[in-house]
């Protein structure tokens, strides 16, 4: 039991080893289950796995459409992304959401077992497909789903040493396909709750085969959730 509880702690010291220095990490968006026009809702994250915190607003403009923004920043880097999104309440508290976006980031990397440190700024378009459920049983209540995230990112990289594979300063183009699958769950009142999120990601990168960039493949965060309606008279 020993030995098993050791091996699961090394596993998740490794997995933040590989997600403290890295370009890209996932980022934890929050999956909002918006249920009708004028919901507005705000969630704040914390990741002890990357070092960093984030914040994600969605409204319901309409009662299908939202808009979504969210922000990430860390001491080496800092990432935004906007979207607009379409949703789908099913009834019983099931809720589909597909958001499509742009995102803008930047990173500098420093390798501890290497003599050289990168810059990287990156763009992605992104889409994303949310699947949760919804539990309005006063006074408790909870939140819980899924969501899968699949974008374009292109990295504009500077290395500033010399190394096997590039010049010193020598700009590099370099074009991935991240696959984020994430999971969520939010519990508390009618307003605000906690959060629990957890995310991975898979990169299959397109060209500069031989000159791999460092992604981060795992994010876990927790934090607040605070929901309210911009509209008077809501039920909800």
């Amino acid at each position: 039991m020993k030995n098993k509880s050791s091996f699961i702690y090394l596993m998740f010291c490794g997995l933040i080893l590989l997600s403290t220095s890295c370009a890209y990490k996932p980022q934890l968006t929050s999956i909002p289950l918006l249920e009708k026009k004028g919901d507005f809702q705000i969630d704040g994250t914390l990741s002890p796995v990357t070092i960093s915190a984030s914040l994600t607003a969605s409204y319901a403009i309409t009662d299908h459409f939202a808009v979504q923004v969210f922000g990430d920043a860390s001491p080496w880097s800092y990432y935004g992304q906007g979207a607009i999104g379409y949703y789908n309440h099913f009834g019983n508290g099931l809720i589909l959401e597909n958001y499509i976006g742009f995102g803008y980031g930047y990173s500098n990397d420093l390798f501890k077992d290497l003599p050289l440190s990168i810059d990287e700024n990156y763009r992605m378009g992104y889409t994303q497909v949310n699947f949760g459920k919804r539990h309005n049983t006063n006074p408790f209540q909870f939140d819980y789903g899924a969501g899968i995230k699949i974008g374009y990112l292109q990295y504009n990289a500077i290395l500033h040493s010399n190394y096997e594979w590039i010049y010193l300063n020598q700009p590099v183009k370099i074009i991935t396909t991240p696959i984020e699958p994430n999971i969520f769950i939010r519990f508390g009142g009618k307003h605000l709750k906690f959060l629990l999120q957890a995310n991975l990601c898979f990169f299959h990168q397109w060209n500069y085969r031989n000159k791999v960039i460092e992604n981060s493949i795992f994010n876990m965060g927790f934090g607040i959730s605070y929901r309210f309606s911009t509209l008077k008279n809501s039920k909800r």
